[in-house]
């Protein structure tokens, strides 16, 4: 059984409707998945590290579910050389 300890992790927050990721962890939430997405910010300005070697990517507060999934595959190629585990973080399935 392999344990997560030493694995570089990536937790993206992908719920746009309650975003909470970066409030529970005290994170700041001014450049988030949607500014990569949208081409804002490049993703290193985005993601944040903790000090247990956690990195963050928040998302931000608006009134859609509706990803791109050319974004999410776009933050899938641009950290898989860099993690090992990468969890998303999305709304829940039954409403």
């Amino acid at each position: 059984v392999q344990t997560l300890e030493g694995l570089k992790t990536l937790l993206v927050d992908l719920n746009c409707r309650r975003p909470g990721v970066a409030k529970r962890l005290h994170l700041d939430a001014s450049k988030t998945f949607e500014d990569f997405a949208e081409s804002r910010y490049p993703l290193s300005e985005c993601i944040q590290k903790l000090d247990n070697g956690l990195s963050v990517l928040p998302a931000r507060k608006n009134s859609t579910d509706e990803l791109s999934t050319v974004a999410v595959q776009n933050l899938l190629q641009s950290v898989q050389e860099t993690y090992d585990l990468v969890i998303f973080d999305t709304p829940p399935a039954l409403g």
